[in-house]
């Protein structure tokens, strides 16, 4: 196999996301079925051809290094050219990726992973349980500054039973535990002394890495062993880093680029009704965040973080930076479509007048806030923040806006600088949204929130099996975050990416992250007739 050229820098802490919504306690994956999923376009894929592809959110500090990714330039290449234990469905069903089964003990503390023995790295080598748990214990280890970590730290050990199977013995009962293994980070590498081998780019995905450049692109080609059926129809993939949303439109319009993520909301018209391109829309479980650092004054009072969410209108947002591709947030990151949202949630809307009050209840009559922006965040972010800005003057809070620079955003500015844009993917499950981003243990808790009450409930409610309690337990976490939280929640995402007419897709995609959750380069095709 051709060697692929490496230009890598590991720099930072990382980030971002995953979606869909929970299956039946204890599922056991299917062991075959391995064809078109249910709800897929029924046309026939067709084979051949080549993706130019114009994604944002890179980086100089891009690296292929799955602990630390964290921009969709970066995880599109991981889905890409490596494969995982399980894949999450459109309709959240898991699918038998590197495991063709899995089976819970009866209190679900224990679990069992049958691996295909069909599977092969790019190499040809084997994938055997060495690589799944070298691959696994690599985000584990003390050193490690894996998004997932603190969500890995349930397992207790792991054994290999054999070269096709892992035993993964828990701290305690986890009924989601399946759908971890589908994050964007666990992809499963080959074992090498030491750890793994993340390095030399050899996966087991569809396609085969032919060169990285951070900050600049990606060019892979198709798996001609690929030993899973239904994916990697194209030839070759080009991948190139364009940041700024007004170059991805024009790359599209002008037949320099395929495919084009997150498509600025307020430049869709320019692309609808031009023949030979397309807008492709899937409603996601993704939600856009403002995170305030809550041990950092002065988000460290509740009471100021109140009048900051009554501040904003949301409703504007979505009219005026969505152009009407969202739904109302409401400071809570369970999205709608989850099984245990919680409708009792009073929507909470702009009123300046609340706002001031929470700022008397905080001792002050106005406040003059930073907040931390930059295109990186989502498309018109900065516009966002402006609107922000207008918006909250009414309630006494003034808005010192810094336009970050793009480059870096996800290792200079969030999780460090007290109030920015961001966003989070979606996520297939309430725990896998609750122990990543507002567990106290989790690096990747972006408001530094720790709340004792709200940690007990995510312990608790991983491994209830009753459906009720179940819900009560979400239903009280999601009232914590709601009343409590660092997060300004104002919309729930609907993704918006551009294509050429040639480009073929499923008719049900994804709703974990744009461009069908950031697999669709391996799920999509080309037809010209």
């Amino acid at each position: 196999m051709k060697k692929p050229q490496f230009h890598t820098q590991v720099k930072g802490p990382t980030r971002r996301g995953f979606m869909a919504q929970t299956a039946a306690l204890g599922a056991v994956g299917a062991s075959g079925g391995l064809g078109l999923w249910p709800g897929r376009a029924r046309a026939t894929p067709m084979m051949g051809g080549h993706f130019n592809v114009a994604l944002s959110g890179s980086a100089t500090t891009d690296t292929l290094n799955p602990r630390l990714a964290q921009n969709e330039i970066v995880y599109g290449t991981l889905y890409n050219i490596h494969a995982y234990l399980i894949d999450v469905g459109p309709r959240n069903e898991l699918i038998p990726e590197i495991a063709s089964s899995w089976t819970p003990d009866p209190d679900t503390s224990r679990w069992v992973f049958d691996l295909n023995p069909d599977a092969k790295f790019h190499n040809g080598q084997s994938v055997t349980s060495e690589d799944v748990i070298a691959s696994i214990a690599f985000h584990m280890a003390e050193d490690s500054e894996s998004g997932v970590k603190g969500q890995l730290e349930i397992i207790s050990e792991m054994t290999a039973d054999g070269p096709n199977r892992v035993v993964m013995q828990l701290a305690r009962r986890n009924a989601d535990f399946p759908y971890l293994f589908s994050a964007y980070q666990l992809a499963i590498l080959p074992a090498a002394e030491g750890g793994v081998d993340w390095q030399s780019g050899i996966g087991a995905g569809a396609y085969v890495l032919e060169s990285f450049e951070p900050g600049t692109g990606v060019r892979l080609s198709r798996n001609t062993e690929m030993w899973l059926p239904d994916r990697g129809f194209v030839d070759t993939i080009e991948i190139t880093a364009v940041n700024d949303p007004s170059a991805r439109v024009q790359a599209l319009l002008s037949g320099s680029a395929d495919i084009i993520t997150k498509v600025d909301f307020r430049l869709a018209d320019r692309i609808n009704g031009v023949p030979g391109v397309k807008l492709i829309t899937n409603g996601l479980r993704a939600h856009y965040s403002w995170p305030m650092l809550t041990d950092t004054a002065p988000f460290d009072d509740n009471n100021i973080r109140l009048a900051m969410k009554y501040a904003f209108d949301r409703e504007a947002f979505i009219e005026r930076i969505l152009g009407g591709f969202g739904t109302l947030g409401n400071d809570n990151p369970i999205a709608p479509s989850h099984q245990f949202f919680n409708t009792d949630l009073e929507q909470r809307m702009y009123d300046p007048d609340r706002a001031r009050f929470h700022l008397r209840e905080a001792g002050l009559d106005t406040i003059t806030v930073p907040l931390s922006t930059s295109e990186a965040a989502y498309s018109g972010a900065v516009d966002s923040a402006v609107l922000f800005a207008e918006t909250a003057r009414p309630a006494g809070i003034e808005v010192e806006i810094t336009r970050e620079p793009a480059d870096g955003y996800w290792t200079e500015v969030w999780g460090q600088k007290p109030f920015i844009n961001s966003y989070w993917g979606g996520r297939p499950t309430e725990d896998s949204i609750l122990s990543l981003i507002y567990s106290s243990q989790s690096g990747w808790n972006d408001t530094r929130f720790n709340n004792a009450r709200l940690d007990e409930i995510i312990v608790e409610a991983q491994g209830e099996a009753d459906t009720d309690r179940r819900r009560e337990l979400y239903w009280e976490a999601q009232a914590i975050i709601h009343n409590e939280g660092g997060a300004l929640i104002p919309a729930y995402i609907q993704a918006v990416d551009g294509a050429a007419e040639k480009v073929k897709h499923p008719e049900e995609m994804s709703g974990v992250f744009e461009l069908d959750g950031m697999r669709g380069l391996q799920r999509w095709w080309i037809d010209e007739s």
